[in-house]
């Protein structure tokens, strides 16, 4: 019984490892389970937000032609028009990727999602020689999309992100309630591999 068991977890491991190359996230406005590779939740219980712009969790994925975000919000769907007090009536996303050096993170990135209403743009910031410097994207080189959540898609020929690195987020109501913010280290695929393996053996030990 315990080894039909043990198969059977090895051959569930093998696909959630194996699941961000063969199912690529999909970018519809709504996160499924299991659907990105890696989740960062943000501290439950923030006081202070509006439930519409209070970041619940970021997902991110990546395969050869495409990174992926996404993101929830703690109750019903993300704000699309940056809430009550916001001046301009816009949601705004800005995404910044450092690596991980150490003891400095380098910054790498800069990406922009601007919510209004139906219209919604994205914008990417590339770090150059101390400089934040503009990239010109074409409408192939991105995908947005808002409903209950916000999911966006930027092509790793503009936007090349290394193994592993860091994630600072912030949603912004462009107004005068407080904006939510959340940090995270993005882990390379291999590395969730080993994490995945390890605690299968741990598993394993305590099941002996």
């Amino acid at each position: 019984m315990k080894q039909r068991f043990w198969v059977g977890m090895s051959v569930v491991v093998a696909l959630c490892l194996s699941s961000s190359s063969w199912a690529s996230p999909v970018v519809d406005g709504s996160i499924a389970p299991g659907e990105y590779a890696t989740v960062i939740t943000d501290v439950p219980g923030e006081v202070g937000y509006d439930p519409a712009m209070n970041i619940a969790s970021i997902y991110l994925d990546s395969d050869a032609s495409w990174n992926y975000l996404g993101l929830d919000v703690v109750a019903g769907a993300i704000a699309n028009n940056g809430g009550p007090s916001s001046f301009l009536g816009h949601t705004l996303l800005l995404a910044v990727s450092s690596d991980n050096a150490t003891p400095t993170p380098n910054p790498l990135y800069r990406l922009i999602v601007d919510i209004q209403g139906a219209n919604n743009i994205v914008a990417l910031q590339t770090y150059i020689a101390g400089n934040w410097v503009t990239t010109a994207l074409n409408p192939a080189d991105y995908a947005v999309s808002v409903g209950s959540e916000l999911e966006v898609k930027i092509a790793t020929s503009v936007m090349s992100l290394p193994g592993t690195w860091n994630l600072a987020a912030q949603l912004d109501d462009t107004g005068s309630n407080p904006d939510d913010q959340l940090t995270g280290l993005v882990p390379e695929p291999s590395t969730l591999a080993l994490l995945a393996l390890g605690t299968m053996a741990l598993l394993r030990r305590r099941a002996a």
